[in-house]
C-alpha cells in the first residue's frame, strides 16, 4: 500500500513538473513570438520604405500545453480627415495562423508538414513545434483575381532551447487571372535551419512560374501545356521540333516562363547588405515569347543557367566573387551557343555599400510610389552621394574574368576586364559629376576578341562594336586591347593621355578647381 501511494505521489510530482515546464516554455514562446513579429515588421518597413504595410497581432491564446496566435499583414490607408483612424483600421492583405505545441516533448501539430497527415508524434530536444499557415485575405484575392480561400504558404519549424529552428515550408500552386494578364505559380518547397545569431542554411526548389497575357482560359492552358511538354523533352529536342514549336507560337500571345528553379543559401550572420556565405541559383529553362513590330510572336530560350557566388569578409573589407554558366541559348529555331565567366568585386566598404543600398531603395520608393516626404528624399540623395564617395574612396576593384561565348561552330569569343577606383586626386573639385567619377579611375584594362564566325552569325554586331572605339579588325575578327592608368592610356597599340581617350565618351574635361576652404572661426576674446 505504501509502495503504491509512493508511486502515485511520484507520478503526480512528475506530471506537475511536466505541466510547469510546459507552461514556462509557452510563456517564453509567447515572448519570442512577439520579438519575431516586431523584428519582421522592422525588416518589412526597411525592405519597402514608404509603403504603409505592417505586421500586426490579431490574437494570442496561450494554453498549458499549446498556444494559438493570429497575425495580419495590413495595409494602412492614408487618413483623409484630421480625425485619427482607429487602431484596427486598414486593409488586411494576408493572415497568418500559428499553432505552437510546447515542450519538453512537444507533439507534432495536426497540420504539420513532417510525417503523415494527422500524425501526433513528439520531438526530443525541441522546446516547441510551430506550424504557420499563411492565407491571402479577400482584398488580395480580389486584386489578383484568385479564387478564395487562397493559401500562400505553410511553414513547419522545430525550435530548440537555444533559439535556433529547423524549418521546412511549402508554397502551393495558384493561378491569377482568367483573361488578359495572368500569372501561374507552380508551387515551391524548401527546408533549412535558422541559427540563433541570424545565420541561415536554406535550400528551396520551385517548379516554375508562367506569366503573360491571353484572351481565353483555354489559350492560357494550351500555352502552359506546350511549355510543360517542351520541358519534359529537354535534351532530346531537335531542330524540327524547335521549328514546330515556333510555328505554334506564331498564333500565341506574349508569355514568360521559368522552369526548374533551385536556390541554396549558406549565409553567416552579418550587419551589412552583403552577408558572408555562398549563394547558388539554378534555372533549368527560361523562355520568353514576345510580339514583334508586325504583331507576330517571336521567342528566345535559355537552358541550364547556373550561378554561384561567395562573399568573404576581413579587416580590409568585403569581397564578392561569382561564377556563371549558360548551357544553351536559342532564338526561335536558331541555336546561338553557350557561355560562362567569372565576376569579382573586391575591397568593398561594407558599411558604405549598405548605406548606399538603403538610400537607393528609399529613392526608388519615392520615385515609383511617391510615398516618401520631400525632406526625406533630399536627405536620401545626400546620404546616397556620401555613401557612394566613401565606397569609391575604399579603392574597390571590379573584374570580369574568363568570360567566353562558344557559338555552334568556330572559335569562341573571349573577354577579360578589370577596373580599380580610388580617392579623387589632389583633393580637386570637379563641377562635372561624370568627370568627378572618371577622375577616380586608377587603372582600367580591357581585352576581348570576337571571332569572324560569330560576326557572320550575328551580322548586326560588327558595327556597334566598332563604334565603341574599343575594337579593331585583326583579320580573324574584332580584337580589343586597352590599358588606361591615371595619366596615360594605350588603345590597341596607340598611346595617348587618359583624358584624351575618355573625352570621346564624356566630353571635354572641365578644368578642376580647389576645394572651397571653410571660413575661419572668429577668435573669442579672453575672459577677464
Amino acid at each position: 500500500m505504501k509502495r503504491t501511494s509512493g508511486l502515485l505521489i511520484l507520478l503526480l510530482m512528475l506530471g506537475g513538473g511536466w505541466l510547469e515546464i510546459s507552461w514556462y516554455i509557452g510563456k517564453r514562446a509567447q515572448r519570442a513570438s512577439q520579438q519575431w513579429v516586431e523584428d519582421a515588421d522592422r525588416r518589412l518597413h526597411a525592405a519597402v520604405p514608404g509603403i504603409p504595410l505592417s505586421i500586426e497581432p490579431v490574437s494570442y491564446e496561450r494554453g498549458l500545453l499549446s498556444s494559438h496566435a493570429r497575425y495580419a499583414l495590413r495595409l494602412r490607408l492614408p487618413e483623409v480627415t484630421d480625425v485619427p483612424a482607429p487602431p484596427s483600421s486598414g486593409q488586411d492583405l494576408a493572415w497568418a495562423s500559428v499553432d505552437i505545441n510546447h515542450g519538453p516533448y512537444p507533439l507534432r501539430p495536426a497540420n504539420s508538414l513532417d510525417g503523415k497527415p494527422g500524425a501526433r508524434g513528439g520531438a526530443l530536444f525541441a522546446s516547441s513545434r510551430v506550424v504557420i499557415e499563411i492565407k491571402g485575405a479577400p482584398a488580395l484575392a480580389a486584386a489578383l483575381d484568385i479564387p478564395q480561400p487562397m493559401p500562400l504558404a505553410t511553414i513547419d519549424a522545430r525550435v530548440d532551447y537555444a533559439g535556433g529552428a529547423t524549418v521546412q515550408w511549402r508554397m502551393p500552386p495558384w493561378r491569377s487571372g482568367t483573361q488578359g494578364p495572368y500569372v501561374n505559380w507552380h508551387g515551391a518547397t524548401g527546408q533549412g535551419r535558422l541559427e540563433p545569431d541570424g545565420a541561415m542554411h536554406m535550400t528551396a526548389r520551385a517548379e516554375g512560374l508562367t506569366a503573360g497575357t491571353s484572351t481565353t482560359v483555354a489559350e492560357n492552358a494550351a500555352t502552359e501545356s506546350t511549355a510543360a511538354e517542351s520541358t519534359a523533352t529537354e535534351g532530346t529536342a531537335t531542330e524540327g521540333t524547335a521549328t514546330e514549336s515556333t510555328a505554334t507560337e506564331g498564333t500565341a500571345t506574349a508569355t514568360s516562363a521559368l522552369t526548374g528553379l533551385t536556390l541554396k543559401l549558406e549565409l553567416a550572420a552579418g550587419d551589412f547588405v552583403l552577408r558572408p556565405g555562398t549563394v547558388d541559383i539554378e534555372i533549368a529553362r527560361w523562355r520568353d515569347t514576345f510580339l514583334d513590330d508586325e504583331g507576330k510572336a517571336q521567342s528566345w530560350e535559355a537552358r541550364d543557367l547556373h550561378w554561384h557566388s561567395e562573399v568573404t569578409q576581413d579587416s580590409g573589407g568585403q569581397d564578392l566573387r561569382a561564377a556563371y554558366r549558360l548551357g544553351a541559348l536559342r532564338i526561335g529555331a536558331r541555336a546561338l551557343g553557350q557561355g560562362s565567366g567569372r565576376l569579382a568585386l573586391t575591397h568593398l566598404d561594407g558599411d558604405a555599400l549598405t548605406r548606399a543600398w538603403d538610400n537607393a531603395r528609399l529613392l526608388a520608393s519615392a520615385l515609383v510610389l511617391g510615398q516618401v516626404a520631400p525632406d526625406a528624399v533630399s536627405e536620401a540623395v545626400t546620404n546616397l552621394s556620401r555613401a557612394a564617395l566613401a565606397l569609391l574612396d575604399h579603392q574597390p576593384r571590379l573584374a570580369l574574368e574568363a568570360v567566353t561565348w562558344q557559338p555552334p561552330h568556330g572559335d569562341q569569343a573571349t573577354l577579360d576586364m578589370a577596373l580599380r577606383m580610388g580617392p579623387a586626386p589632389d583633393h580637386a573639385l570637379n563641377i562635372s559629376p561624370l568627370w568627378a567619377v572618371l577622375d577616380r579611375m586608377r587603372d582600367f584594362e580591357f581585352k576581348a576578341h570576337v571571332p569572324g564566325a560569330l560576326l557572320g552569325d550575328l551580322p548586326g554586331l560588327r558595327a556597334p562594336l566598332l563604334e565603341t572605339g574599343f575594337f579593331a579588325d585583326d583579320g580573324t575578327g574584332l580584337a580589343a586591347a586597352l590599358h588606361a592608368a591615371e595619366d596615360r592610356a594605350t588603345i590597341n597599340g596607340v598611346e595617348m593621355p587618359t583624358t584624351q581617350w575618355l573625352a570621346r565618351y564624356a566630353g571635354t574635361r572641365p578644368a578642376p578647381g580647389p576645394l572651397p576652404q571653410s571660413p575661419a572661426m572668429p577668435t573669442m576674446p579672453a575672459r577677464p
